[in-house]
C-alpha cells in the first residue's frame, strides 16, 4: 500500500524480440565529423525570412534600398506607392534583386478589381465577384495568366492572390467584391482557376 502523496515506482521493462536471422540489422556508422552548422549568423537567418515593404520608394538610389539589401531580407512587398512606370518599377526591382545577397522574393497584392498596384501598367480588371457572375473559370484562368505574365515581366515573383473568402456583403466591404462568391463551391472553383492562371 501507499499513503496519499507518496509516489509509487515500479521497474519498467521493454521487450524487443530479436530480429530473425534472415533480417540482419544494419546500424549507421558513427559520424566522423560534427553536424553541419550554418555559417550565417542568427541575425542573417532571421532577416532571410522577412518580407518587408518599401514605403514610397520609387528609385534604387533611395537609402531604404541600401538598408534592406544590406540587411539581407528574404523579400520585398511592392505596392502602388512604389509603381510609376514600367521602366521605373522594372529598374527598382532589378536593382533590388542584383544587390540582394541571395535570391529575393518580390511580392505584391494584385487581385482582380479594386486591389491593384500594377493596374496602370498591366491593365485593370473586373472584380472577382463580377468575374464569377459573368465569366467561366476558364476565362478567369486566362485572365490570371495574362496578369501573371505582366507582373513577371516587371520582376514580380509572388502575388498574394486570389482572395478565397466567402462574402455576399456590400461590394466595398473589407472583402466585399474581392470574393468570387458566398457559395463555397463557386468560390473554390474560381479561386482555383485564378491560382492556376497565376502559376
Amino acid at each position: 500500500g501507499s499513503t496519499p502523496g507518496e509516489m509509487v515506482t515500479a521497474p519498467v521493462h521493454f521487450f524487443f524480440p530479436p530480429a530473425p536471422a534472415s533480417q540482419a540489422v544494419e546500424t549507421e556508422p558513427a559520424p566522423t565529423t560534427p553536424p553541419c552548422v550554418p555559417s550565417a549568423s542568427l541575425h542573417e537567418r532571421a532577416a532571410e525570412v522577412l518580407v518587408v515593404g518599401l514605403p514610397n520608394v520609387t528609385k534604387p538610389t533611395d537609402p531604404l534600398v541600401d538598408e534592406v539589401t544590406q540587411l539581407g531580407v528574404g523579400g520585398v512587398l511592392v505596392t502602388g506607392a512604389n509603381v510609376e512606370t514600367n521602366a521605373q518599377v522594372s529598374r527598382l526591382i532589378s536593382d533590388l534583386k542584383t544587390r540582394s545577397p541571395h535570391p529575393l522574393i518580390v511580392s505584391t497584392d494584385e487581385e482582380p478589381g479594386r486591389v491593384t498596384s500594377f493596374g496602370s501598367l498591366i491593365g485593370y480588371t473586373y472584380s472577382a465577384r463580377r468575374l464569377a457572375l459573368q465569366s467561366s473559370p476558364d476565362d478567369v484562368r486566362a485572365l490570371a495568366r495574362t496578369q501573371a505574365a505582366g507582373l513577371s515581366s516587371l520582376g514580380v515573383t509572388l502575388d498574394f492572390a486570389p482572395v478565397a473568402d466567402l462574402d455576399a456583403g456590400p461590394y466595398d466591404g473589407t472583402i466585399g467584391d474581392r470574393s468570387f462568391s458566398p457559395d463555397p463551391a463557386v468560390a473554390a472553383r474560381y479561386s482555383y482557376a485564378y491560382a492556376l492562371g497565376l502559376a
